[in-house]
């Protein structure tokens, strides 16, 4: 169990984790993509797309990394890989775009 803020895991305490079966919630957004861009695997990918979005241009960043990547690395999250991949764009999409309407 992790004791702290999210926030403050480097790369490879975020490595370790999800090595160790475990899907790091609230990390930071570049974090999270480095570490899926050197282990890709269904945990580093769901450590993406649960980290922390504290400001619209991290949430820009998450999406347009997400939104990159290749059928192969969704195909990790299981059979209904495409409509997981659609349902969390989209809703990052969403997300991106009521933040910026609001403020």
């Amino acid at each position: 169990m992790m004791s702290g803020d999210p926030r403050d895991l480097d790369a490879a305490a975020v490595i370790e984790l999800c090595a160790a079966g475990l899907v790091p919630v609230n990390v930071l957004p570049g974090v999270a993509i480095a570490v899926h861009r050197q282990m890709a695997t269904p945990f580093t990918l769901r450590a993406v797309l649960l980290a922390c979005t504290p400001t619209v241009e991290d949430s820009r960043t998450q999406l347009d990394y997400l939104a990159d990547l290749p059928d192969a690395a969704w195909c990790s999250i299981g059979p209904e890989w495409q409509n997981y991949r659609e349902a969390s764009l989209a809703s990052m999409r969403r997300s991106i775009a009521w933040r910026t309407v609001c403020v």
